[in-house]
Parts: C-alpha cells; sequence; structure tokens
C-alpha cells in the first residue's frame, strides 16, 4: 500500500504563500491601525475647541439680567478688556453676566472669554475668566456705589482681571463674537459692539479657527509669531508671513461657529 504525502515542493510553497499572506495581512494591519491613529488624533486635537464651544454656548443663553442693577452696568459686553494689551487686541473678547451653579451664595456669575498670546506654545489660547457669585456680588455692591455710574467705571469693577484663568483650548485664534445689526438684522454689527444694559441682541454668533496638534507642532517649532497667525489683509498683508499662513496652518486649521439665542 502507498502512503500519500506532500512533497517538498508542495511544503515550500505553501510556506511561501502562507507568509506572503501574513505579509500582507500585517500590511493591511499596519495601514488600518494607522489611519486610525490619525483619525483619532485628528478627533481629539479639536476634542478641546468643540468642548469650549459647547461651554460659551451654555453661558451665552444663561445671561441674566439684574433687578435693580446700577445704572452703567452692562449685561453683555462685547468689546476689549482695558487690561488687555494691544498686541492681543487681534482677538474679540466677550464679558457677561451669567446664572451658573458655583460655590457662592447665589447663581449670578461674571464670566468673561478672550486669546491671550502663549510664549511657550508659540499660538494663541483661548481662555475662560470665571468669578464666582459672591465676588460678582461684591463688585456689584461696589458698582452701585459709583454716582453716577457709566459702563467704563462699572465694567472694571465687574470683570476685574484675574491671574488665575482657565485655559479652555489651545491652539486657538481669530475669535470673533458677532451681533445683529439692529438696521439691519440680516447684516452684522461692526466690532466693537459695545454694551448691551437692557436690551440684548436677539442671538450672538461666536467663531473662532483651531490648529491640529501635529500642525501645530510643525508650525511652533519653525518659531510661529502673533504676525504669522494673523498676515494682515489689505495694504497690511505681509506676504512672507502669509505665505507661511498658507502652507503650514490653513490646511490644517479648523472653523468652529455656533449662534446663541439670548433671552427669554
Amino acid at each position: 500500500m502507498r502512503n500519500k504525502a506532500f512533497t517538498l515542493v508542495e511544503l515550500l510553497t505553501a510556506m511561501a504563500v502562507t507568509c506572503l499572506l501574513v505579509g500582507v495581512m500585517l500590511q493591511v494591519f499596519s495601514l488600518g491601525s494607522s489611519t486610525w491613529k490619525r483619525v483619532d488624533e485628528k478627533l481629539d486635537t479639536f476634542r478641546e475647541a468643540r468642548a469650549a464651544i459647547q461651554i460659551m454656548s451654555r453661558d451665552f443663553a444663561s445671561i441674566s439680567q439684574v433687578p435693580g442693577a446700577p445704572a452703567g452696568l452692562s449685561t453683555l459686553t462685547l468689546d476689549w478688556h482695558p487690561d488687555t494689551q494691544m498686541p492681543d487686541r487681534v482677538n474679540q473678547e466677550a464679558y457677561l453676566l451669567t446664572t451658573s451653579r458655583n460655590r457662592g451664595r447665589s447663581d449670578l456669575c461674571a464670566v468673561g472669554y478672550f486669546c491671550t498670546w502663549d510664549n511657550e506654545i508659540g499660538a494663541f489660547s483661548l481662555r475662560r475668566q470665571f468669578t464666582d457669585s459672591d465676588t460678582s456680588f461684591a463688585a456689584l455692591q461696589s458698582a452701585a456705589l459709583l454716582k453716577p455710574a457709566t459702563a467704563l467705571a462699572v465694567f472694571p469693577l465687574v470683570h476685574a482681571r484675574s491671574k488665575e484663568l482657565d485655559t479652555l483650548a489651545a491652539y486657538i485664534w481669530d475669535l470673533q463674537f458677532l451681533v445683529p445689526d439692529p438696521a439691519n438684522p440680516d447684516q452684522f454689527a461692526p466690532w466693537p459692539a459695545g454694551f448691551f444694559a437692557r436690551e440684548l441682541p436677539p442671538w450672538v454668533e461666536i467663531r473662532f479657527k483651531a490648529l491640529g496638534t501635529q500642525a501645530a507642532r510643525i508650525v511652533t517649532s519653525e518659531g510661529a509669531t502673533r504676525q504669522h497667525w494673523f498676515p494682515g489683509t489689505g495694504d497690511h498683508l505681509d506676504t512672507s508671513h502669509k505665505a507661511f499662513f498658507d502652507r503650514k496652518i490653513l490646511p490644517q486649521m479648523q472653523e468652529f461657529s455656533t449662534r446663541v439665542k439670548l433671552g427669554k
């Protein structure tokens, strides 16, 4: 009786095919893993930006009028803080009185949103200045003693710039707060929009740009300055900074925006 078995050539062929299939599978797995990693990194990059715009939307939606408020008190202020340095005024700012749960005895708090330049990362970061209700109430009491009170006098008291600021997200710039023009609701009002004491605009649109982490490392490693993030326009356009922006920043950036309805 003749025994059946594989020949040496058949075994070598089978091993070669198996190795080839394993190699292809490993390559496919590696490619898929790299793609997944890049997608996950991209999603993670903008996670802070998405969280930031949600926090901002919540605060704006909770803007509260203050019964018996002193004259000059602004519930919503779209203007630069007196302590904001001139180079940082390329981004817009917003300050509001909002209802928010906190460690104080009430829920009326002062909140501010603005961007500042961070020398360590070579980029702008989005900051949130939160003042608890007890401190806000004390500031409101002090503001009530001003006779006559003006917005320019009340504003620094209620929104005193604190050294302890929350960083919501890094690599955020071109922060904008847009409201409808009362004369033409289909258009945005010119900046600065000013103080809204008694009547709030029907809505505020929040906009900003964000950069991915991977692109941010490249940008910062090449010594990006404020001018690289804001190369200018028209007669003020810097062609070298614009070329850097178009090559390094523009392809990787993402724009975020949301419109928040104000009032009841």
